[in-house]
């Protein structure tokens, strides 16, 4: 029996555009309270960014078809030779670009960024599906209210045993600390987009096995891969409190008052 390897066709230009409504990225977010300027959570969080305090951002992708993980599901491209329509089998995510916008832009997003570690680039390396690829947490704009180009892409080298990678779950690509500018009382929401450096509609991709290819030197065959560019679902983002004072302070505060209108 000839062994399957993978060959992939390590292009973003040239990807078919068409993409089916029920195909589509995914995008989930979180947050938690962090001690500012550090990624070291607080030891009582109460889901409120206090002075002192900053939200670690966190987004997730996963790659759907019809609902459900797109990884082993056929698929139609075109054939990049051909250029006829084919069915192929999705293998894993291919590439994405997004921007990450507090409340649209406004200035009550503006903060600083940081530790970024813990995203797509690791303390060991990119992770998965991207650890043969290239990865970027993308570029902070002035004032901090947004940040653009937020992306990796899975380029894979061509020839018999190699592998794409079908990573496909809740896949982290960002992970970033917020510390606002100020801490006037406002919700911040912030959301992925569709980043402004690529062209419309080629946000995010999946690599698709759309052919056999075979090694000339040991018979085995292996997929020959296309891009597709598919949809994306970014949601409502997450919402993010801020407050000028921890609430415990606050009711410190007010016990003092009261305590101190007792004694007169």
């Amino acid at each position: 029996m000839k062994t399957r390897a993978t060959l992939a066709l390590a292009v973003v230009a040239g990807l078919p555009a068409a993409a089916s409504a029920q195909e589509t990225f995914n995008v989930v977010y979180s947050w938690e309270e962090v001690i500012a300027g550090t990624i070291t959570p607080v030891g009582s969080p109460n889901g409120v960014v206090d002075p002192g305090e900053a939200a670690r951002v966190r987004l997730q992708v996963t790659a759907l078809v019809n609902g459900s993980n797109a990884v082993g599901q056929n698929t139609t491209v075109t054939n990049p030779v051909t250029q006829q329509p084919v069915t192929g089998t999705i293998k894993g995510i291919g590439a994405l670009t997004y921007d990450i916008v507090g409340d649209n832009g406004a200035n009550t997003a503006n903060g600083t960024w940081g530790g970024f570690i813990g995203g797509f680039v690791g303390p060991t390396g990119n992770g998965a599906p991207f650890s043969a690829g290239t990865v970027s947490p993308g570029t902070v704009q002035a004032g901090g209210n947004s940040i653009f180009g937020t992306g990796g892409s899975q380029f894979i080298a061509s020839g018999a045993g190699v592998t794409a990678n079908g990573t496909n779950n809740n896949v982290q690509i960002f992970r970033g600390v917020w510390q606002p500018a100020d801490y006037s009382a406002r919700t911040v929401n912030w959301r992925a987009r569709a980043s402004v450096l690529v062209p419309a509609g080629e946000q995010n991709s999946v690599l698709v096995a759309y052919a056999l290819g075979t090694d000339q030197n040991t018979g085995d065959e292996f997929d020959i891969y296309v891009g597709k560019y598919i949809g994306s679902t970014f949601g409502t983002g997450v919402n993010i409190p801020v407050a000028p004072a921890p609430s415990s302070l606050a009711l410190l505060g007010l016990g003092a008052l009261v305590a101190g209108g007792r004694r007169r």
